[in-house]
């Protein structure tokens, strides 16, 4: 199944018209067969949306809890639930300034002039900012800057806080949940930053009240050894991220070898307990911190991008990720159709190798944020960024259309058997053992013999048994 995810306010409004009727309103145009990640919505002091001052307050200039009601009759809803970190206008944070000294164990707070040891903060320094309240000085933990302040999990309050959020969000029709930095949950055991046995169990018991609550969770973690730390008995899968797909993916089209990404799929077959989700770049951008690339993938991909003038964001002197949108990184040698075939056959391998694939609305659209005067370096404003009226034409709405059409043509949620081979090295072939299909993507941008193939289901840049340049064709046959 193919989640879009997008930001309220992407789309541009008519009068009398609030974002979300806005987003609303797009999507219809290009349909309804596709589940919708909306990004933070709720009131918030900033950090792209992600330093939240309620759970329960919709940010009054993107609309209301009735539009997303609206927007959740067609569409399956996935919502952010942001329950590491707060703003300090958050109602816990503000009972702890009040009273420091009697609340502290709402969030992670230590009354002292030295900065206690603590694991590097993934935006760098220390997880731990000094803080003056009331003439005394209170190093408080915050894994992600200034904004935010992560709140303790482990305390009986604020987790019961959390439990309840989740039985409103399914009153208001959201089918899912996509849990925000849970690695992080954690904080007193092992000194670790992420993954920690306290974060682990933290984020079972959320996972296990959202499941109570019929909520499909989406958790921010990579599909790696870790994975299995997580692994209960929850009544339904919780979704994972392959976040290493889109460098294999990007890799190979960079360097026209579809090798290491065959290598990659057939190691992350999904497993009993987790669904999987490849996305095509996260909001995080692509990230290259994954235990799913070597060390050896990692440094040709960074002299891929070296070599194309592409960002490098590196983090605790580590290669962190790149934060170029996806049509700067895949459009450097391609024509419109040319991007559409390597955002189509992208997707394709997703749905034949995952229960989910995942794209942002900005790149289903083409949008090209390196072109103009609002380019940033932060990932998050590049996904976010307002579409403009040369990315919303009608043509480019039929592209998009046929697109999605394309992508769950087949994709049914539920976890594929599959194996992948590398063709000729440069076409990926990825065969259904569920279901009679076969795909071949072309990574390169040479036109390559595959030979005839019956029974043709969908393509683009296949004729008379060969693949044009980033081509695609998708077949079905008869079983066995």
């Amino acid at each position: 199944m193919l989640i879009v995810g997008a930001y309220a306010d992407q789309f541009p409004k008519s009068t009398n018209e609030v974002p979300l009727e806005a987003l609303h309103r797009a999507l219809n145009r290009i349909g309804t067969n596709f589940a919708l990640h909306i990004l933070p919505i709720w009131d918030s002091d900033g950090d792209g949306g992600f330093a939240v001052n309620s759970w329960y307050d919709i940010d009054k200039s993107l609309g209301s809890l009735e539009n997303l009601r609206f927007i959740a009759e067609d569409y399956q809803v996935y919502i952010d639930g942001i329950f590491n970190h707060v703003s300090w206008r958050h109602p816990i944070l503000k009972k702890f300034v009040a009273n420091p000294d009697a609340n502290s164990s709402l969030i992670h707070a230590v009354k002292s002039k030295n900065t206690p040891l603590a694991p590097l903060a993934p935006r760098g320094g220390s997880m731990y900012q000094e803080h003056l309240i009331d003439c005394e000085t209170w190093q408080i933990w915050q894994t992600f800057g200034r904004q935010s302040v992560d709140i303790n999990l482990s305390n009986p309050a604020v987790f019961s806080e959390v439990c309840e959020v989740l039985n409103w969000v399914k009153e208001i029709g959201v089918f899912g949940v996509r849990l925000d930095a849970l690695a992080y949950y954690g904080k007193n055991s092992e000194n670790k930053p992420v993954h920690n046995l306290d974060g682990i169990e933290i984020a079972k018991n959320i996972i296990f009240e959202a499941t109570n609550n019929k909520l499909k969770t989406m958790l921010q973690i990579d599909f790696d050894k870790n994975t299995n730390l997580y692994s209960d008995d929850y009544g339904t899968n919780p979704i994972i991220v392959d976040y290493a797909y889109s460098a294999h993916y990007i890799k190979a089209i960079f360097g026209g070898s579809a090798k290491n990404l065959a290598k990659h799929l057939n190691s992350t077959n999904s497993t009993a307990e987790f669904d999987v989700v490849r996305p095509l770049r996260t909001h995080d951008g692509v990230l290259f911190r994954s235990k799913n690339l070597t060390i050896n993938e990692r440094q040709e991909i960074e002299q891929a991008l070296d070599a194309r003038g592409f960002q490098k964001r590196i983090t605790n002197e580590t290669l962190y990720e790149n934060n170029n949108s996806l049509p700067h990184l895949l459009s450097f040698d391609a024509s419109a159709n040319d991007y559409y075939r390597k955002v189509v056959g992208a997707l394709l391998i997703s749905e034949m190798t995952a229960p989910f694939s995942y794209i942002y609305i900005g790149s289903l659209f083409g949008d090209y944020p390196e072109r103009t005067d609002e380019f940033t370096e932060d990932p998050r404003a590049l996904q976010r960024r307002k579409l403009d009226d040369e990315a919303l034409t009608d043509e480019r709405f039929e592209l998009v259309r046929n697109a999605i059409a394309k992508v769950t043509r087949f994709g049914s949620g539920d976890p594929p058997r599959y194996i992948c081979n590398a063709e000729e090295d440069k076409i990926l072939k990825v065969v259904r053992l569920d279901q009679p299909i076969t795909l071949f993507v072309n990574l390169s941008a040479e036109t390559l013999e595959i030979g005839p193939q019956a029974g043709v289901n969908l393509s683009s840049g296949y004729f008379d048994g060969k693949l044009e340049k980033y081509g695609y064709v998708l077949v079905k046959h008869e079983r066995e």
